[in-house]
């Protein structure tokens, strides 16, 4: 069985000033693969989530700011594609499913279209295994992230393949992203939204 507490207990801690400096350097850096897992069902987002909107019905500044944020994160996703870096996410998510997870959905279609690929399973199918949200760099780089309250960021653990074996854990979000459901089928989208977004 995947025991994360193992990894975390081999890893350095960083705060979270130290994981953004960490998170880009490894960003900058990667030659291969990005993988991301998330088990929460709400983040703590910076700035004004466009969350809040889409709660409001106000779809419209929902899809502007919406599309703004991507604006931003555009060249990040250019610049790793140019590279051939593959760009997977698979988030575990609970039904029913949460407001943050309706905007996150949206949010997926835009980030599908700028070459993330991203997949789901539902959350009660790893009811038996401790998890944290973590990121994967080239198979060789690994931070868990450590989240408070309502999904707040305070920082995270990292490993590298050179001081443990990072392979049980590769392995397993390959085998669990495999066997994952295209985002698409998380809910039925509002096709007003759709277009307003795409």
């Amino acid at each position: 069985m995947l025991d994360i507490q193992k990894l975390i207990d081999n890893a350095i801690y960083l705060s979270l000033s130290e994981f953004n400096q960490k998170f880009d350097e490894l960003w900058e850096n990667k030659e291969e693969s990005f993988k991301k897992f998330e088990c929460l069902q709400i983040y703590d987002e910076p700035g004004e989530c466009p969350i809040y909107d889409l709660i409001n019905k106000d779809y419209n500044l929902f899809s502007k700011k919406l599309k703004q944020n991507k604006i931003l994160d555009k060249p990040f996703y250019v610049s790793a594609l140019s590279k051939g870096i593959s760009m997977k996410r698979l988030h575990l998510i609970e039904f029913p499913i949460s407001d943050y997870i309706k905007y996150e959905y949206y949010s997926y279609y835009l980030s599908n279209c700028l070459g993330e690929f991203i997949k789901y399973n539902d959350i009660k199918n790893y009811n038996n295994i401790p998890l944290k949200d973590f990121v994967i760099f080239d198979n060789k780089y690994l931070l868990i992230h450590d989240y408070g309250k309502e999904g707040r960021i305070k920082g995270a653990w990292y490993l590298t393949g050179e001081t443990t074996n990072l392979q049980e854990l590769v392995t397993w979000y390959d085998t669990s992203f495999k066997k994952a459901k295209h985002f698409q089928s998380i809910m039925r989208p509002d096709k007003n939204i759709l277009d307003l977004i795409l």
